[in-house]
């Protein structure tokens, strides 16, 4: 069972290897969610070069037909864990897989053009775009993993505010997606 209490927040230097990490996962993914259509990707530190980071990977699929049960039911057949979160489970599932004890991978399913997705997505661009921006990042990570080293929500909740800045800031509107327009204000045309 997904338990925040077992966790620490370190932070990694970028890894090489996590895009390679995320295109492995993500096949296996589109394979098994295949009925779905999915739209898969990699969100989080671990998806911007350079970027220092909590060594998880974080992936993001978006489907039009958001079906909490089965969608449920083919990712636990996959190894991983379902993380209940009543308040959203209407707009977002959360799994997580562990490997020797570590959280290794968080996986969030959404309806392709929700809110939630649309924020991702931003979010990882505006730090892939800015490396200003994403060195300032760094450094309030790196405060905040000192400080909340042993309160991983903790740790989460004090970066919102950064998080909040950057998508009032990014100005996101209209960016091609994998056949996709995602429209900050609007909705998703083929």
């Amino acid at each position: 069972m997904y338990n925040m209490d077992m966790e620490t927040v370190k932070l990694s230097p970028y890894n090489h290897q996590w895009p390679e990490q995320f295109e492995t996962i993500r096949q296996t993914l589109q394979k098994a969610l295949g009925n779905f259509n999915p739209h898969i990707e990699h969100i989080g530190s671990t998806s911007v070069p350079g970027l220092m980071a909590k060594p998880v990977i974080d992936i993001l699929i978006g489907v039009r037909d958001f079906k909490p049960e089965p969608l449920i039911n083919v990712v636990e057949a996959l190894g991983y864990e379902h993380w209940q979160e009543d308040e959203f489970q209407h707009v977002r599932l959360m799994f997580v897989k562990w490997d020797n004890g570590e959280r290794d991978v968080n996986i969030h399913i959404t309806p392709i053009g929700s809110d939630f997705w649309k924020d991702q997505i931003a979010f990882r661009d505006a730090l892939r775009a800015n490396p200003n921006l994403a060195s300032d990042y760094v450094e309030l990570k790196i405060h905040l993993a000192e400080k909340y080293r042993n309160d991983p929500e903790g740790y989460t909740e004090a970066k919102t505010a950064f998080v909040r800045g950057v998508l009032k800031i990014s100005n996101y509107k209209n960016v091609f997606l994998g056949g996709f327009v995602i429209s900050r204000q609007g909705n998703i045309d083929d």
